[in-house]
Formats: C-alpha cells, sequence, structure tokens
C-alpha cells in the first residue's frame, strides 16, 4: 500500500482481495457491528488513515468504504455473510463450510542439489555439491599438492587425477521442514485449521526421515533437532484440537443458531468482546407510578439509517436495544402516564451512542407539580362559579317567596274587606308597621295600605287614628 501521503486509487485493494480478508475477520463465526467488521478488515490489509479517508475527486464517500460495501453485498448475495440482527453481521452457512473445508496447499519442495560437469566433457550429473562449495577444496587436498603427494587417484606414467573435494549438503530442505513445523504447531492453536497444522507437522517430519536415510553416516542430522520436536508437536496437537472440535461442534451449532422468536424475546445475547450494547430503563420514585410505560426510541444511525420504534418497558427493568451507534432520544407517551389523580410526567431524553463502550440511558417519571397546580386552580375556580350560582339562585328563590307571601296577605285583607262590605261593616285600612286603623285618603297610608273591618281592627288591638278620626 502507499504511505499516508500521495495516495491514489491503486493503493486501494480491490472488492476480490477485500472478500478473503473480510471472511477471515468472521472465521470465529461470532456476530459483529458493521463498524467492527468494516475496521478489522482495514486493519488487517494493512491500510493507513490516509487510505481509508482516500475519496475519489467529486465524491464525498471513501473508495475503501464504497468497495468494502460492494464485497459485504456480494458475499451477502452469495450465503457466504449472514445477518442475524440489526446492524450485526456473521459468517453465513456456506461461508461456515468454505472455512472447515480450507486446507493449506503443501509446498514445493526445492531441489536438493546442484549439477556438476566431470572432467573430459562427459554428460552433466547431479552432485551433492552447492554451487558454492563447486571451487572450495578440502585441507587434505591441499595439503596434498602442495607436499607434491598423489592421492588414491594417481597413476604412474605421469597420469593423475585429482582427488574428489567433500562438499558439504545444501541447507534448503533443513529450513522448509523447520518452518513447516513452524507453522504447523502455531495452526494448530487455531481450531478451525488445526487438521491443516497437523498436516504441516506430518510434511515437515517427512522431511527430516528424508534427510536421515541420505546421510545415515553423518555426524549431525542435515535437518535441525528442533523439527522432530515441533513437527511431533503439531501433529498430536492438532489432532487432539480437531477431535476437540469435532465433539462440541453439534452443541455449537445449535448455540450459534436460535429460534427467530428467541431471538425478540432475549434482551441480549453473545456478543464478540469488542461490541458494545446501548440500553435504557425507566425509573420512578412516585407510589402511584405506572406499572408499564410506552417508551418511543427514535434516532440516526450513523450510516444514515432513520430508526423509530416502540417498547413496553416495566419500570426499574433494563432492556437492551440492537442498534448501531448513532444519534438517539427516547420519550415515554404521555397516555401511558395518566394514573388516577396523580399527574406525571417524563422529560425527552437525548443520547449519542458511538459503539465503544456500554450506554444506559435512564429515563426519570416524576410527578408534574405545574399541572398539579393548574388543575387546583381551575377546580377552586368551578367551585365558586358554582357557589355564586347556588346563592343567587337561593336569593332568588327568597324573593319569589317574599312576593307570593305579600300576594297572599293583599288578597286576604281584599277578601277580608269584601266580607266586610258584604256584611255592611266599615272599611278602615291598616299599615304594616302601625298600630292605628285609618280612614281612606289618610296621610299614614302612603307606604302600605291594607284594608280591614273596623270591628277586626279593633279586635286585633288597632285604635282609631288621631289625624283622620275614622
Amino acid at each position: 500500500m502507499g504511505d499516508s501521503k500521495g495516495v491514489s486509487r491503486e493503493d486501494i485493494p480491490g472488492i476480490e482481495d477485500i472478500k478473503p480478508v473480510a471472511l477471515q475477520v468472521l472465521e470465529s463465526g461470532r456476530s459483529r457491528s458493521l463498524a467492527s467488521f468494516e475496521s478489522e478488515t482495514a486493519k488487517r490489509l494493512g491500510l493507513t488513515s490516509a487510505q481509508r479517508a482516500f475519496c475519489v475527486t467529486g465524491s464525498s464517500s471513501a473508495l475503501f468504504s464504497n468497495r468494502f460495501e460492494k464485497a459485504r453485498l456480494e458475499l451477502h448475495r452469495d450465503g457466504m455473510i449472514e445477518y442475524p440482527a440489526r446492524g450485526k453481521v456473521r459468517l453465513g452457512d456456506r461461508g461456515q463450510a468454505s472455512a472447515k473445508s480450507e486446507l493449506e496447499t503443501e509446498p514445493d519442495q526445492a531441489p536438493e542439489a546442484g549439477m556438476r560437469v566431470p572432467e573430459g566433457g562427459a554428460a552433466a550429473e547431479p552432485s551433492d555439491e552447492s554451487p558454492a562449495m563447486r571451487d572450495k577444496p578440502d585441507a587434505g587436498a591441499t595439503s596434498q599438492q602442495a607436499t607434491g603427494e598423489c592421492g588414491s587417484g594417481s597413476y604412474e606414467g605421469g597420469i593423475t587425477s585429482l582427488p574428489s573435494i567433500e562438499r558439504s549438503e545444501p541447507k534448503t530442505g533443513s529450513i522448509i521442514a523447520l518452518v513447516l513445523a513452524a507453522v504447523g504447531l502455531a495452526l494448530s492453536f487455531t481450531g478451525v485449521l488445526s487438521l491443516v497444522g497437523a498436516l504441516c507437522g506430518a510434511v515437515s517430519l517427512g522431511f527430516f526421515v528424508h534427510d536421515r536415510r541420505k546421510k545415515p553416516s553423518s555426524s549431525g542430522l542435515t535437518a535441525p533437532k528442533a523439527t522432530l520436536a515441533l513437527g511431533i508437536c503439531s501433529v498430536v496437537l492438532g489432532v487432539m484440537v480437531a477431535l476437540g472440535g469435532a465433539a462440541s461442534g453439534g452443541v455449537h451449532n445449535e448455540a450459534q443458531q436460535p429460534s427467530s422468536s428467541s431471538v425478540q424475546q432475549e434482551p441480549k445475547t453473545v456478543e464478540a468482546p469488542e461490541e458494545h450494547e446501548l440500553d435504557f430503563v425507566v425509573q420512578s420514585d412516585e407510589e402511584l407510578a405506572p406499572a408499564s410505560v410506552t417508551v418511543i426510541v427514535s434516532g440516526t444511525q450513523t450510516d444514515g439509517v432513520k430508526v423509530s420504534e416502540r417498547h413496553e418497558a416495566a419500570v426499574g427493568k433494563t432492556y437492551t436495544l440492537a442498534c448501531s451507534p448513532g444519534r438517539y432520544s427516547f420519550e415515554i407517551d404521555a397516555s401511558s402516564l395518566a394514573v388516577g389523580e396523580v399527574l406525571l410526567k417524563a422529560d425527552r431524553v437525548e443520547c449519542s451512542f458511538d459503539g465503544l463502550k456500554d450506554r444506559t440511558v435512564s429515563i426519570k417519571i416524576v410527578q408534574d407539580a405545574e399541572a398539579m397546580q393548574a388543575r387546583a386552580a381551575q377546580e377552586e375556580a368551578e367551585r365558586q362559579k358554582a357557589e355564586e350560582e347556588a346563592a343567587a339562585a337561593a336569593a332568588a328563590a327568597t324573593a319569589e317567596q317574599e312576593a307570593a307571601a305579600a300576594a297572599e296577605r293583599e288578597a286576604a285583607a281584599a277578601a277580608a274587606a269584601s266580607a266586610a262590605d258584604d256584611r255592611g261593616g266599615d272599611t278602615v285600612y291598616l299599615t304594616k308597621t302601625g298600630e292605628k286603623y285609618h280612614r281612606d285618603g289618610c296621610s299614614s297610608l302612603r307606604k302600605s295600605k291594607i284594608p280591614t273591618t273596623r270591628s277586626e281592627a279593633e279586635a286585633r288591638g288597632y285604635e282609631p287614628c288621631k289625624n283622620c278620626r275614622p
């Protein structure tokens, strides 16, 4: 990849280069969030921050993000990955089958010997010497040439053949065997590729046996002695891990594939260690608070997806949301807060969730004091109005009763006067407050005038007026 400066399109991996690395990120079988999936893939590809942020001229989105999104869509279309929940991704059935069947191919064996041409132009034949040792005679040959002595190949008559020169064995096969043993031991710990590790260990042991048979009389083995120990360990460990994984494979697969109904009911699922959760809890100190309320969750994820959900939540219980990083708001439906005569309220809570740590949002239900005071004032005003209306109605009834009584008295007086006239007696007049009876036309009758007979007035204790002299 290119440096952080001067990044170009050629420095960004292609879609086909991204796919295998993305499958390696999910090879553990656990679910990951989309953001961590992309971040881990870029990390394994060795991308710098400048390469991840590189944008093509005229585009506002990063080129790597666009290619990663296309690679993810193609993997999902081919059944290699799946989405178990909103914002989550894991290896699909085909991806798991591909990861289990993937075996590392055996490396090609390097040539073990060079070629030398004997004197006299004979045909080339294999040689045990390395090219670096062809022109380097051993110490014995040098000593014989210096003293003028001939080796075992000399003949009388002046014809002498050069003695054979001991050459060192090439190291290529030994290094391959050691590397295979080390790689096999490392792969044996992975679980998924434990059989590949055992195979590498077996190949390294094959190299070891081959070198041992090739030089049985040599003072030291051609392959390092560490090859034998590492190869045996990788074979034994790889087979043991593979058998243990096969024994627990059925239980593991059942745990990896829960039913669709249980996924929605369980508040928390087993996630990768780097995954974090967004929780909310409804709290209240009021005695008359409802047992459960309706919580409305709305917001926008970092990828622009809108979220709007309603949850029935019991007071005091914590709930986990399957949400990706983004900004969310929590509020309680007012209709679920109506309980008896007490008025309750819950303020709207804003939350920013970055997915880097767990976050719990607390929604507090409290008594709405202002609404309670307003309702009390309204009830008092209605009570006073009712009392005033009742007092006015009582006063009107009293006035009607007094008017009816006065009408009855006047009617009684008129009846009495009529009866007196019928009997032929004198008619006199009484007042409401006076103790005299008067003649018609007397000045004392200006305020009240009640007709009666003289005999009845005198019988009731009234005396004649001294002014009108009735």
